[in-house]
Order: structure tokens, then C-alpha cells, then sequence
């Protein structure tokens, strides 16, 4: 109850700010942001859009991806309006495509721009169940594994910048507090929804996704600091607001239900307060792996902070190993009738080697088979599956 009253006003937490901040007030006192290259993706509405502005009013150079170019430019045409120094550079990205992951990481390279700063910010709400080109679930491949190896494939720029620049890269993922609903064996739900659509809930598969976004930040994190690599990983809860993600489900339900929760709805400017402040403010110079609510850091639900401490000490094979493979098994998919880009023998997929633990079974039975070369494996090397949460 005292939580609920603390939120309802606005009160402020040790950092100076609460859930009434805006992403304009946290980032009053950030350095100037003129030497900074920022990726945003879904900036093209709600939460994204305002993050977007604030960075470009503070002098960041910004890097648009979208899949609605269109709605990418008017974004740009806002930004570049209210302020007409602004750099914003629009480019094509589905994430919800592996092979278009692939195509805006080589087109940004291309580009020889340094980049300080990545927002993985965009996200899908299916309430209908979906597979990707890929044969993945839709809300975990736009949520959780776009963002995974648009990560992976950036990482390398970031961390050159760091060691050039001397400023620290920063990586933010936008998760939700949704990813407290998960409990029980989500593994075995994560193949039945990939395999069965009469198993789809829509809020259970992007719970499920956010949980994903939370076990990568505490993963990512502790491979950066093993690589010493000036580099830092955190993930936020915007909080509650309406945005366009719940678009397939606009109408009088809809309606009703956000009159009801308005007095506990987040503007969207409150709403991109703790990614701006993640990503920005000085006081979190080198805090890496940790969760972000209301601009304070936060605790995580026990199934992420327990299989962070697996993926640590590797103790809990059962559990860790089976999150190991069972997202190799949604890439290799070879229970599902499929590989990546239409392959069936897992080709993309490299699952054995070195890494601090391997497993051989699978939820579905099938081990992930051997593979070389992939651009999901492991952030560390050695040859190791990592298309997922953790490597053990």
C-alpha cells in the first residue's frame, strides 16, 4: 500500500527522481550529448518517439531503425522541427526478420559512425498468435531476439567507440514488470507456443519476452565486464502508459479499460523518464546488469535473479541448462520443421564448444546441433550457443 502511495504522488526515490519525472527533467543535468550516436529502435511512436526527442534536444546524433519508413520520417520531420540542428538518419529494420537484423547491422557499418548508445526499445503485443519468417514466435523474436542479435552484431562498434571516445558505451533494454508473471516452466511453454497455437496467450508470450529482455541484461552484463570492456548493459520498466503497442486491440474495451487504471497511467513523457535516465545521467557510470523502475533501480522477479546466480555459478544445471537450449531449439527448429532462413539442419546454429557448461536435451527431446560460424553465438566466443538467455 505505502508502494502504491509513493507511486500514485510521485515521490522520490534515492535518485532524485520518482514515477512523476519526466525524460525532460532527468536529462536537465546530463552532459551535453553532441558527441553522441544514439540507436533507437521503435522511435516512431509513444515511448521511443519522446526518448528520440529528448536526445536530440540534448545534441545526440540519432539513428532511427523502422519498419514503417514512412512514420520514421514524420518522426524525423517533429524532431527536426522543434530542433533544426538535430542529425536523425532513418533506416530500415525489422526485427521481427533475422536476415533484416543482419542487413541494417551491415548498412550501419557501412556508415563508419561511432556509436555510444543503443535503446532497444521497441516491442510487440500479439494478441493472435503469429510466427515469423523464421518459424519463432512473434512477440519473443520482436522483443527478445531482434534485439538479442542487433546487440551481438553492434557490439563490436560499441565497444571500439569506447576504447576510441573514452566515454562508455551504455546499453539499454526496455523490459516491463510483466516479466513478474512468469513463473513455473516457462521453457516448455516458450516450444508449445512456437509449435501449437492452441497454447498462445498473448500476455503470457510477452511476459515471457520481457523476461527475456531482463536474463540478457544480467548475462550481457557479466560477459562485458569478463572482456573488460568499457561497456554497460541495464534494463527499465517504463511503466504503465498507453502507446500504440496495444493497437490490435483499440475500441470501447480498450477505452474502458485505460479510463479505469488513468489514475495509475504514466504520461508518455514520464513514461521515457527511466530510459532517458538509464541512458544518460552520470551517477550510473560504470552499473552494469541491473533493473530499472521509476528512475531507481529496482528488483527483479526471483526467476530472473535465480537464473542470473545459475548462469554465475552454474550449479543449477537443470533449469539453466534447459533456458540454454531451449531457444536454440526456437532458432535451430528442428522440432518445430525448419531452420533458420528456410534451413532444417540448424545450419545458423552453433551449440557446443567451450562456454562454462553444455547440455544436451532440449524441452522437445532434440539437443541443438553443432554448427560453425553463427552471428548467435555466444557474446564471449568459444563457440557456444547463446541465441539465448545464458551460456552455461
Amino acid at each position: 500500500m505505502l508502494e502504491t502511495f509513493k507511486y500514485l504522488i510521485g515521490s522520490a526515490g534515492p535518485s532524485g527522481f520518482g514515477s512523476k519525472s519526466t525524460a525532460d527533467q532527468v536529462t536537465d543535468h546530463c552532459p551535453d550529448l553532441r558527441s553522441i550516436t544514439a540507436i533507437i529502435t521503435g522511435a516512431t511512436s509513444g515511448i521511443g518517439a519522446e526518448t528520440a526527442k529528448v536526445l536530440a534536444k540534448r545534441g545526440a546524433r540519432l539513428v532511427l531503425p523502422a519498419r514503417d519508413l514512412k512514420a520514421a520520417e514524420d518522426t524525423k520531420a517533429r524532431i527536426v522541427s522543434e530542433f533544426p540542428q538535430s542529425e536523425v538518419i532513418i533506416m530500415a529494420l525489422d526485427l521481427s526478420s533475422l536476415d533484416s537484423v543482419r542487413r541494417f547491422a551491415f548498412e550501419f557499418e557501412s556508415l563508419n559512425l561511432p556509436l555510444n548508445l543503443l535503446i532497444n526499445n521497441a516491442g510487440k503485443f500479439s494478441y493472435n498468435h503469429g510466427i515469423t519468417e523464421d518459424g519463432i514466435e512473434m512477440s519473443f523474436a520482436t522483443n527478445y531476439l531482434g534485439h538479442f542479435l542487433l546487440t551481438k552484431l553492434l557490439l563490436s562498434s560499441m565497444i571500439k567507440t569506447a576504447k576510441t571516445t573514452g566515454f562508455q558505451g551504455r546499453i539499454v533494454n526496455v523490459s516491463s514488470n510483466i516479466h513478474t508473471w512468469i513463473s513455473g516452466d516457462f521453457i516448455s511453454y516458450l516450444c508449445s507456443i512456437t509449435k501449437n497455437k492452441c497454447e498462445y496467450d498473448g500476455t503470457r508470450a510477452y511476459a515471457l519476452s520481457k523476461l527475456a529482455n531482463v536474463l540478457h541484461t544480467k548475462e550481457l552484463a557479466y560477459r562485458l565486464q569478463e572482456m573488460d570492456a568499457n561497456v554497460t548493459v541495464n534494463c527499465v520498466h517504463p511503466g504503465v502508459a498507453r502507446t500504440r503497442l496495444t493497437r490490435d486491440r483499440e475500441g470501447f474495451i480498450t477505452d474502458l479499460v485505460f479510463f479505469l487504471a488513468s489514475k495509475f497511467l504514466k504520461t508518455i513523457p514520464q513514461a521515457a523518464a527511466t530510459t532517458c535516465y538509464v541512458a544518460t545521467h552520470p551517477r550510473l557510470v560504470n552499473v552494469s546488469g541491473k533493473y530499472f523502475s521509476d528512475c531507481n533501480e529496482a528488483l527483479t522477479s526471483k526467476l530472473g535473479s535465480n537464473t542470473t546466480e545459475a548462469a554465475s555459478d552454474g550449479k543449477n544445471k537443470s533449469d539453466a541448462c534447459r533456458i540454454g537450449n531451449v531457444i536454440g531449439v526456437g532458432i535451430a527448429l528442428g522440432s518445430v520443421g525448419g531452420g533458420m532462413n528456410g534451413k532444417s539442419d540448424g545450419s545458423n546454429v552453433d551449440s557446443s564448444g567451450g562456454g562454462r557448461k553444455t547440455c544436451d536435451d532440449s524441452c522437445s527431446g532434440a539437443g541443438i546441433r553443432k554448427r560453425g560460424g553463427s552471428d548467435l553465438d555466444s557474446f564471449g566466443g568459444g563457440g557456444r550457443l547463446v541465441v539465448t538467455l545464458l551460456v552455461l
